[in-house]
């Protein structure tokens, strides 16, 4: 089925839908071929069984409850890793970085909220500061007065960044920061590696875009089901740079599957407002790496390195060939990286 051939209605939940996983733009394909090219056929897939330990809820400031999950170690001398991921996901990605690390440290993983599992809460809620008083709620609940490292990806850097502004007194628990193809600020100019124009007419059509579907869930429901396919050729191409298994792309999709249009409307708007800058100053004393990959049409490269110029203490870590899900499609480094930062904050 040719795009072109679904209502006025459907392509512009399609829309949404891609925006949702990285950009509003419309894509001439047969589905048949993007079937073959991203759904997962290996003779060997890759496998993803559930790595929970225990899970509990945490009520926020404003009541809505927050699902955790939180993986225990034998070794107590050191820090708590806590996770926060990023827009449009859920703690699954980090999947691997919870599998090579369950062993070494004790770690928190949560679903931000309107992500997920947890509560989504009223619109206005759906912003960086939300996100930061609802990290200090999990760490009241979960960590107490224990040594931290907080590990960001995207929207989950930005929320770290603005935690440090408003919790000063939690702060000084943190050990060090890695924050992971993430912003300062600037996200209003981000083209989504297409012409500057281009660009610009996503960031102005995708708040009608996204009212429109969360007033009419019926249309939200159509596209998903009309532009699966779609969806998962453009998983692909904003998620990952190398040559991946399909059952990534599959992994990916299904996390911005569980993500309500209004949730991705609400929280597109604040982050377009975001400015950490004032929190880096506040991160000098504190040990803190910053990745990024080089073909990162979500947050690029170029992103990282404006906080790099800001914090020269910070290690930086530029990854080749890889997208904006690096914690999946880099793995194992990802996991080298945080065990080899255990061991220099133990």
């Amino acid at each position: 089925m040719n795009i072109f051939n679904l209502g006025k209605s459907a392509v512009l939940g399609t829309l949404a839908a891609a925006f949702s996983v990285g950009a509003a733009v419309g894509v001439v394909a047969e589905r048949a071929i993007i079937g073959r090219n991203v759904r997962g056929h290996s003779p060997h897939p890759q496998e993803f069984p559930s790595l929970s330990q225990n899970s509990l809820s945490v009520v926020a400031n404003d009541g809505v409850k927050l699902h955790v999950e939180v993986d225990t170690a034998s070794d107590s001398t050191k820090p708590t890793i806590v996770f926060l991921h990023g827009f449009g996901l859920n703690h699954n990605t980090f999947y691997f970085q919870r599998r090579d690390l369950q062993p070494h440290a004790k770690l928190v993983f949560y679903d931000q909220r309107g992500h997920g599992k947890s509560e989504q809460g009223e619109s206005e809620t759906h912003t960086i500061n939300m996100l930061a008083d609802d990290l200090a709620c999990v760490l009241n609940s979960t960590v107490g007065s224990g040594n931290l490292i907080l590990v960001g990806h995207s929207m989950g850097g930005m929320a770290i960044q603005a935690f440090a502004i408003r919790y000063p007194e939690l702060w000084k628990q943190v050990k060090a920061v890695v924050l992971t193809c993430t912003s300062s600020g600037g996200l209003i100019d981000l083209t989504f590696g297409l012409p500057k124009p281009l660009g610009a007419i996503i960031h102005k059509v995708t708040p009608p875009i996204t009212n429109l579907l969360s007033e009419r869930k019926d249309l939200w429901d159509v596209s998903r089901e009309a532009g699966s396919d779609l969806v998962l050729l453009m998983t692909r191409r904003y998620s990952f740079e190398s040559e991946v298994p399909a059952e990534y792309t599959e992994f990916v999709a299904a996390m911005h599957a569980h993500v309500p249009v209004e949730v991705i409307g609400n929280f597109l708007k604040d982050i377009e407002q975001f400015d950490g800058n004032a929190a880096l100053g506040k991160m000098a004393d504190v040990m803190t790496i910053v990745i990024s990959a080089d073909s990162d049409l979500m947050i690029p490269k170029a992103h990282s390195e404006r906080i790099i110029q800001q914090l020269p203490s910070a290690q930086f870590i530029p990854f080749a060939d890889t997208g904006h899900m690096l914690p999946l499609e880099r793995h194992f480094e990802f996991s080298s990286i945080l065990r080899k930062l255990l061991q220099e904050t133990a």
